[in-house]
């Protein structure tokens, strides 16, 4: 309507469009690699190192002293830790809000108040759920609820940033950005169902641990949808070269994952229906599959340097293509769920030290890189391994790689209050 009220040589509107445009060069050409709000990016990504280190401690509890009633409430609490608390938080929350600005050439989110806002109800959540062995199944399902609310605005903030400062077409986005939106989709539509089963136990008072083991296991598609398609784009982040043939057909079966198969799932959840089984290998097994192929083509073709960054993606696309072999195995839908979490897991560590160089522009040296890297590799062959004693080891080997991100935090902390750091090389 405004093109239509122009006249010719009207300056008025000429002047306006040149004052935007100057605005927009102007915002773009600030240090997008350093945003202004990278501490919302720290808080989530602390609070899923926490949830990790709380829900290692309670494995390790359940393999010492067995299996009871006390250490079934623990196994409940450990698995929504993982579930809920590391994965999710770690790669929309953390890598989100730290990669986001960066790929998107913008000083920060959209909705600093919404993230930080979302960041105090998810970690009184996992305070509450934490708790939850000793103030009862009731205390398990308000951490659950409060979950919801904290994830759906963590979401919602991710798909507001991307939808209002994207300066490109959609087709020009970059699979990080794609998988962000994606994964937000799965937590708006998935996370409101949490919340409603929860709501009517609640009410009447008869919340009790199986039920809360049975929603775990039924939610176990969404988030299982949610870890692969978040776990793509971190890894695509540092492996991918722009394939414009290519892309549109990732970002279709990733949306497949994301979006097709929570819906399909909340259907069959709200109408009763029986066919989980298919409705994986249809909606999460069979596009999961085509990505990994498709992208190991382009990936035979291509040449990339071998930083660190890529050595923690291809270990994410390892462990998120061998985890649907491995349901051949005796225990296999445990450990295909187990291996596409530490998929997830290697693609947190890929998308930390990404943003890492990218905002202090320091080196990982070489023997700490290699040391962080063989502590979580045996820690998942480990964890993986159907053997006690090697489940204890792999635990424990899984706790100090989450320590280890401690010393490379306080490098960058130093760097960037001091203006030095201890530089090394790759």
């Amino acid at each position: 309507m405004i093109e239509l009220l122009k006249k010719p040589g009207d300056t008025q509107y000429r002047g306006r469009d040149e004052e935007d445009k100057v605005l927009t060069q102007a915002r773009r050409s600030t240090d997008a690699s350093q945003p202004t709000r990278w501490a919302d990016g720290a808080l989530y990504f602390g609070l899923a190192m926490m949830a990790g280190l709380a829900g290692g401690a309670l494995a390790f509890l359940i393999s010492r002293h067995g299996s009871d009633a006390h250490q079934s409430v623990n196994a409940l609490i450990h698995g929504y830790l993982l579930e809920l608390f590391v994965i999710p938080v770690a790669l929309l929350g953390g890598l989100g809000r730290w990669l986001i600005p960066a790929r998107l050439d913008v000083r920060g989110m959209a909705t600093p108040r919404l993230d930080r806002g979302s960041w105090v109800v998810l970690t009184a959540a996992a305070f509450l759920l934490a708790l939850g062995d000793r103030l009862g199944p009731v205390a398990i399902a308000l951490s659950l609820g409060l979950w919801s609310v904290g994830a759906v605005g963590m979401a919602s903030g991710t798909i507001i940033t991307v939808l209002n400062e994207r300066h490109t077409t959609f087709r020009d986005l970059s699979l990080f950005i794609w998988s962000q939106l994606l994964a937000s989709c799965t937590v708006i539509l998935s996370a409101p169902l949490l919340a409603g089963a929860l709501t009517r136990p609640l009410l009447h008072g008869f919340v009790s641990t199986q039920l809360l083991a049975q929603l775990l296991d039924a939610f176990h598609l969404p988030l299982l949808g949610l870890a692969l398609v978040s776990a793509f784009g971190a890894a695509a982040d540092n492996l991918w070269r722009r394939n414009r043939a290519a892309q549109p057909v990732i970002v279709a079966l990733c949306a497949v994952i994301a979006v097709g198969g929570p819906l399909l799932w909340a259907h069959d959840l709200l109408t009763g229906g029986g066919s989980s089984a298919w409705l994986e290998i249809v909606t999460l097994a069979a596009p999961a599959i085509g990505v990994m192929a498709l992208w190991c083509r382009l990936l035979w073709r291509e040449s990339f340097a071998f930083t660190w960054p890529a050595i923690w993606s291809c270990g994410a696309l390892l462990l998120l293509s061998a985890g649907w072999g491995l349901r051949l195995m005796p225990a296999g839908d445990a450990a295909a769920h187990s291996a596409v979490l530490f998929g997830a897991m290697f693609a947190v560590f890929a998308g930390y030290y990404s943003w890492l160089q990218t905002t202090s522009r320091l080196h990982i040296p070489r023997w700490f890189g290699l040391l962080h890297f063989s502590l979580c590799a045996i820690g998942t062959v480990c964890s993986l391994w159907p053997l006690v004693t090697l489940n204890r080891v792999g635990e424990g080997a899984m706790g100090l790689s989450l320590l280890c991100v401690l010393p490379l935090s306080a490098n960058m902390l130093a760097y960037r209050r001091y203006g030095h750091g201890r530089r090394t090389v790759r």
